[in-house]
């Protein structure tokens, strides 16, 4: 009879390791779970809040260099139809350099293409359609990113047409 309790008794805590084994391995498997699911929200808020920064301070170099602003400056009396200096060969470029980062800044996913097409496209644009005012040598070799960003823009200038055309 012993014997039998014996049995009984290793087979119960055999059970019962196994039962804690599978708990042990649920249990272990539920916080991998919820550590992933955190992290993977940190690292959400981390991202939009450096997109936020980048944006902001894109933002503030588009409204307070004095380059871009004589470039802007140029373009709403050429639509104005008021005579305005035209900017300096440096004023242009370092107005192309500040598209070509834009590009940059999408292109690596760190902004929004749509959201910087509605802050920062215009002028680019009505830039890039002034002939006459552009360099002469805007070129794929010197300014490609500034192409690039053009097109871009264009795309999804082209995108919203259509899709308010529905």
């Amino acid at each position: 009879m012993g014997l039998r309790y014996i049995g009984i008794l290793m087979s119960f805590f055999s059970f019962s390791i196994e039962v804690l084994t599978l708990l042990a391995s649920l249990l272990t498997a539920s916080i991998a779970t919820l550590a992933f699911a955190y992290t993977k929200k940190e690292y959400k808020l981390h991202v939009e809040k450096e997109q936020a920064q980048t944006l902001s301070e894109f933002n503030k170099r588009y409204s307070s260099d004095k380059n871009i602003e004589a470039v802007v400056k140029y373009l709403i009396g050429k639509e104005e139809g008021v005579k305005v200096a035209m900017p300096t060969t440096y004023q242009l470029e370092l107005f192309l350099r500040f598209f070509e980062e834009l590009e940059y800044t999408i292109s690596q996913k760190v902004l929004d293409e749509k959201l910087i097409f509605e802050l920062f496209s215009y002028y680019a644009l009505v830039a890039y359609d002034a002939q006459e005012f552009m360099l002469e040598e805007l070129d794929e070799k010197c300014w490609n990113r500034f192409l690039a960003f053009i097109v871009r823009m264009r795309r999804i200038d082209l995108e919203d047409s259509n899709n308010s055309l529905l």
